[in-house]
């Protein structure tokens, strides 16, 4: 079985890809290379690591994965209002999920801003959001989510 980690992140893609924001399936996860204008708008998925504390059970720890969306857009004259309601979507999916909510002791939005990017050819706007998953995993089994 993969990672706790991974499993998280791969139940999150599942979800936004089927999820009919306007992304559609352009729903990719640890992806550094820039995307191209064919490929917009897209989300994409970073991890942001990973902190890990004892639980209150022996050899039982709790771990918060940290994970940045990026809800991206081509720039226009109202892309910035546009993907603050293509964060919204996403927000309204994750907080609905069932699937989530089974994996993880808690689901956290921490941060949400705007975000510009004129480093590519062409320039994007996006919404970057910061999310916090809890779960808890034996520490000689961190691939079973308890």
């Amino acid at each position: 079985m993969a990672h706790a980690q991974q499993q998280v992140i791969d139940a999150l893609q599942t979800l936004l890809a089927a999820g009919a924001t306007v992304a559609a399936t352009r729903v990719y996860a640890d992806r550094f290379d820039p995307l191209q204008a064919s490929e917009l708008p897209a989300i994409v998925l970073q991890e942001g690591g990973e902190t890990i504390e004892p639980y209150t059970i022996a050899s039982v720890e709790k771990r918060e994965l940290t994970v940045q969306l990026h809800c991206v857009l081509a720039h226009n004259t109202t892309a910035i209002s546009s993907a603050r309601t293509f964060g919204l979507a996403v927000e309204k999916l994750i907080a609905a999920s069932t699937t989530l909510a089974a994996l993880c002791l808690e689901v956290r939005l921490t941060a949400s801003r705007p975000d510009v990017d004129t480093g590519t050819d062409s320039v994007l706007a996006s919404r970057v959001q910061s999310w916090t998953f809890s779960y808890l995993v034996q520490s000689t089994a961190p691939d079973t989510i308890l």
